[in-house]
């Protein structure tokens, strides 16, 4: 196995605290989407759907709806 892979995969980290003052200019998250498309999916179905937030009032209502989904599949799972 390449070396590189290797360590890509066994240090791959969680994050859940971001620095709200730092952004990113549009060419890195265009290649961000690149780099992020070309990871596998199940059937090829390539279902991607990228949302690039920026202003703080989005960034609320998408936390609001992030927290709210995840309530909905733990409801979901515990339902099956």
């Amino acid at each position: 196995m390449n070396q590189a892979l290797q360590d890509v995969i066994e240090h791959r980290r969680t994050t859940n605290v971001f620095d709200p003052n730092h952004t990113i200019s549009d060419e890195q998250i265009e290649h961000l989407v690149h780099l992020a498309t070309r990871a596998p999916t199940s059937f090829n179905l390539q279902n991607w759907r990228f949302l690039a937030v920026r202003t703080p009032e989005r960034k609320a209502k998408l936390r609001k709806l992030a927290v709210g989904l995840r309530a909905f599949a733990i409801n979901q799972t515990r339902n099956s």
